[in-house]
């Protein structure tokens, strides 16, 4: 066989894989196609998102959704908030604390009974709720905590305070 036979072999060949590929690639674009929903079909799915903000807080627990999750609950004191379950749970990595049970603050259901939560976010809804019964607007939270004798140890203000000025939080209300 001659080198121009060759070549014609070898551009036929490649002619025939190309069109092969593209019909595999228009194949897959019709399935793709059959599959893509529509705007309409789109909002019946995934609608609820953007009806409940809680559902764009991502359910694993970071010190970021932690912070997101207490601000979208209004809760008071966000920062000293969330400081206290970087307190509480060693910033999520104890071993033998509370946070086996999803409970990020440490709430006692008896003496050395952790409450049980199904989600760590039902733990801060349990806050958001303990905290309306309790606190009044006009007094200061490390003042609040340490009168209800919140913490188990002497220094536990102290220890927020030094969360705070770590992860650059100002000490206020917002």
């Amino acid at each position: 066989m001659s080198q121009r036979n060759w070549i014609k072999l070898l551009l036929l060949v490649i002619l025939v894989t190309n069109i092969l590929y593209l019909s595999k690639i228009e194949k897959l674009t019709k399935e793709i196609q059959s599959l893509s929903l529509s705007n309409d079909s789109l909002k019946k799915h995934i609608g609820h998102l953007y009806r409940d903000p809680v559902m764009l807080v991502d359910s694993i627990l970071t010190p970021a959704n932690v912070m997101k999750y207490i601000r979208l609950k209004g809760i008071k004191w966000p920062k000293v908030v969330w400081a206290q379950a970087m307190v509480e749970t060693g910033y999520f990595t104890c071993d033998n604390c509370c946070l086996q049970k999803n409970n990020i603050f440490g709430f006692m259901a008896g003496p050395g009974q952790c409450m049980e939560f199904d989600k760590w976010q039902e733990c801060i809804d349990y806050y958001a709720k303990w905290q309306s019964k309790r606190y009044t607007k006009h007094q200061d939270y490390f003042t609040f905590l340490t009168n209800i004798k919140y913490a188990s140890f002497k220094e536990y203000t102290t220890h927020i305070a030094q969360i705070l000025m770590d992860n650059k939080m100002v000490y206020d209300d917002k």
